[in-house]
């Protein structure tokens, strides 16, 4: 059984709950995004407006791929979440490291599907020529890290279920930080360009991923040793809630393709303009981003429900939020 303490959002107020985890998360947001707008600054900066198209036919691409991952952490802060409300630990650790082994089947297969299709794709969205060229090079560089990410995701999803809010925001902080400090050195001051910003978020990444999944395991003992049985009867249940989880994130940025084809019509200037309001408008939002991922922090399911002897075993039916 889980120590009672663990499950932290089955008691005190509701609206300070909301507040904490809403504004640490707005706050972590906001950093990723002030750090991708002060990244195409930098880019801009560089006078040519192929590198800004670039990015931007890139990011189109890349958005794809992350939003596979936020459906994927939102499948496990909730099945964490609820396994700790439950007062059953040794299911929310199980459910954890399950949702991290998709994370990373997952990440592996769709980076390996979109790298072999990338110039199709990038060609789809109307980049041609060099700015097809400079794209498909920076998804290249960015692209194999989607594993590292999507872990990374899983455990600030797994720290925000625990209710360790903090943690989560400073993984997103501190990575933030790396790529802003990292972008100008890479870009100006080794005169790497465009190859620069997308070393510098390579390594920010994988910042991310240490001081999130670091925590949750050392801290929390959020991820057990991995077995095949319940990583196979677990299925139905994650995917119960990642897929839908999924379509709707991946709804964005299949919109987004579809405005990027039809810009690319005005050429690689109208790209370039759409790519910087695109990186500007997060920013005023991060915090409506923010409020509607809290549905993955509640806890319903007490100890002892009815639902079936062990509610949250493998195979058994999760029963509903209340």
């Amino acid at each position: 059984m889980a120590n009672p303490q663990q499950a932290v959002f089955l008691s005190g107020d509701l609206m300070r709950h909301v507040v904490r985890m809403s504004l640490t998360s707005s706050i972590g947001l906001m950093a990723m995004f002030a750090v991708d707008f002060v990244d195409m600054i930098f880019m801009a900066m560089l006078g040519n407006s192929e590198l800004a198209a670039a990015v931007g036919y890139a990011g189109t691409l890349l958005f794809f791929t992350n939003s596979v991952n936020i459906g994927l952490s939102i499948a496990a802060g909730s099945l964490v979440s609820r396994s700790l409300g439950a007062g059953m630990a040794a299911d929310g650790r199980r459910y954890a490291t399950n949702v991290g082994i998709f994370s990373l089947l997952t990440g592996v297969a769709l980076a390996a599907l979109v790298l072999i299709y990338q110039n199709a794709i990038l060609g789809w969205l109307g980049a041609e020529g060099e700015v097809q060229r400079l794209a498909g090079r920076y998804v290249s560089i960015i692209l194999p890290t989607m594993v590292a990410m999507g872990l990374a995701m899983t455990a600030m999803a797994v720290l925000r279920a625990y209710g360790d809010a903090r943690r989560s925001m400073l993984a997103t902080l501190y990575g933030g930080a790396v790529n802003a400090v990292l972008d100008p050195l890479f870009i100006f001051g080794l005169g790497w360009g465009l190859d620069g910003a997308a070393i510098a978020s390579v390594i920010a990444r994988l910042v991310m991923l240490a001081l999130s999944l670091g925590p949750a395991i050392r801290v929390h003992d959020a991820f057990g040793r991995p077995h095949i049985a319940p990583l196979t009867s677990d299925f139905r249940v994650i995917g119960a809630i990642a897929l839908p989880a999924v379509l709707a994130n991946i709804a964005t940025p299949v919109g987004n393709a579809i405005v990027t084809r039809e810009i690319a019509r005005f050429g690689t200037d109208a790209v370039a303009g759409i790519t910087v309001i695109g990186r500007l408008m997060p920013v005023a939002f991060a915090v409506i981003f923010a409020l509607s991922g809290r549905s993955s922090g509640r806890t319903s399911a007490p100890a002892g429900s009815t639902a079936c002897a062990r509610p949250l075993r493998p195979g058994c039916a999760l029963p509903p939020f209340t």
